[in-house]
């Protein structure tokens, strides 16, 4: 079976070679990887006092999300460490090239025998810490061969998943070998045990990120200004698929409530899109008349943790095309919150914790939404109560941070 895996890798990079010749994020995959070795044997040069090197690896910007909290905790203090972010995709590594917390950002080579015995001698990290699903055959082969500490962090394990089958049974050796899992739940834990028995359920590490982004959330005076006093609803990272579901409802409550839109493509196109088919909107980089607007399109990106702030309600993007967006970043200020309806959702186990809780809905179309919305909103009891679940689910999910940087302090 190794065999198979080893093809699978080369065809792959064969694969985005071919890509590349017209597709941008294949391109970038391929060209953000050459003569990497010897820029990476340069940077690591740089680093005269030889301190020790932690590796964080995350396949992309979700991942890294998930790590974020623990390269923070890492650089928190006066620690010799430096960090090693690497990414697989370049949705990851083009937003995050320049993380101010990491030493060095690279992407990672493919895992090829070669590649990864080259990359672990280059680097020789002191730790290697592993983001949920990244699970690297020769990596993790080579790290565990040198005795190299190996950590999976906010891992969540599955039946279908080919570790788990007999086709994957070659990754057993390296599995048991990893020295700690930090796993977000107890089926996980289960699968994961028969392989080690060093596993603990921590939960998802991005409950700790987002209750520290809440707790410093920033203010934005445009927002205020617009807002006023009235009642905001803000959708965030919407596609053109939640928008179809979505102008009908906000021309029907838009003298009633004001709106906030944080479409997730911020192109020009994307937002005069919007404005065609929505009246009495602004932009916030246009704010001349934001105290008379009605709707306010976020043409920018950073903002929106924050913003979630000033919401009463949420709409989180993506669910509709199966790729929900985060919505425990809304969810930890105590708001209701909508999602557009995929069976891909049940991947997102905190969106379905949210609905069974009762504090998330599952919208299929404008009418489903619109049912909903009138019941929370008539009734404000039920309204506070919706809030105080949402507000207390992500709070009882918090601290799992703590309790992988213990076990990194015992290793390094």
């Amino acid at each position: 079976m190794l065999i198979l895996y080893r093809i699978a890798i080369s065809a792959y990079g064969f694969l985005i070679s071919l890509l590349s010749l017209w597709n941008t994020k294949a391109k970038k995959f391929k060209d953000g990887r050459k003569g990497l070795f010897g820029k990476l044997q340069m940077d690591l040069d740089s680093n005269q006092r030889k301190d020790p090197v932690i590796w964080i690896h995350a396949a992309s910007l979700g991942e890294f999300e998930q790590g974020r909290p623990l390269i923070e905790s890492i650089k928190s203090d006066d620690t010799p460490y430096r960090v090693l972010l690497t990414f697989f995709s370049p949705s990851g590594y083009e937003v995050r090239k320049h993380y101010e917390l990491a030493d060095w950002v690279y992407y990672l080579p493919l895992d090829t025998p070669k590649n990864a015995k080259k990359f672990v001698e280059t680097v020789n990290p002191a730790l290697a810490i592993f983001i949920k699903y990244e699970f690297w055959y020769y990596y993790l082969k080579n790290l565990t061969e040198r005795k190299i500490p190996v950590l999976v962090v906010s891992a969540i394990f599955r039946k279908n998943q080919f570790m788990m089958k007999r086709i994957g049974k070659f990754f057993k050796p390296v599995l048991e070998k990893i020295d700690y899992y930090f796993v977000q739940d107890d089926v996980s834990a289960q699968l994961i045990s028969k392989f080690t028995p060093n596993v603990l359920v921590t939960g998802d590490t991005r409950f700790d990120r987002v209750a520290k982004i809440a707790s410093e959330a920033k203010t934005f005076e445009i927002v205020e200004a617009f807002l006023g006093e009235e009642t905001c609803f803000i959708i965030g990272s919407s596609w053109s698929s939640d928008m179809k579901l979505l102008v009908p409802f906000i021309r029907a409550y838009q003298q009633e409530v004001k709106f906030i839109i944080a479409p997730h493509n911020i192109k020009e196109e994307e937002i005069v899109g919007i404005q065609r088919e929505l009246a009495d909107t602004t932009t916030y980089s246009n704010p001349e008349k934001v105290s008379s607007a009605r709707i306010l399109i976020i043409d920018n990106i950073g903002m929106l943790s924050s913003l979630y702030n000033y919401a009463q309600y949420v709409y989180v993007g993506g669910g509709l095309r199966g790729a929900l967006h985060n919505t425990i970043e809304a969810a930890v200020y105590g708001v209701p919150v909508f999602f557009g309806k995929h069976d891909n959702n049940r991947k997102f186990r905190e969106a379905m914790d949210l609905v069974k809780i009762g504090a998330a809905f599952e919208v299929t179309e404008t009418q489903e939404l619109t049912e909903i919305f009138e019941k929370v909103k008539s009734d404000e009891s039920k309204y506070e109560k919706l809030c105080q679940s949402s507000a207390d689910y992500v709070r009882s999910k918090t601290g799992a941070t703590e309790a992988i940087m213990k076990k990194v302090q015992e290793i390094v």
